[in-house]
């Protein structure tokens, strides 16, 4: 049976926690956003650093695109939502 490497958020607090971050990450990118690629500008991009979290979700993004590039993931399976 599959283990899962971190726990679902409980509490506020984690809660808290997460949406701290993910605010730090978003005002990063808007105040040096010549340092960061366009699409960290996006609206949605806070959102998805929270529905990542605790892990940046740039990380899912390149290993999604490297699954893909190597043929162990289709396309179609990233827009379907599978990822």
């Amino acid at each position: 049976m599959p283990r899962r490497l971190f726990e679902p958020l409980a509490d506020q607090a984690q809660f808290k926690d997460r949406d701290v971050v993910a605010r730090v990450f978003a005002d990063l990118y808007h105040t040096q956003h010549q340092e960061f690629p366009p699409e960290c500008h996006d609206a949605d991009y806070e959102k998805r650093i929270k529905a990542a979290y605790p892990i940046h979700l740039e990380i899912f993004d390149r290993l999604l695109h490297r699954l893909v590039d190597i043929g162990e993931v289709s396309t179609h399976t990233r827009h379907v939502g599978v990822t």
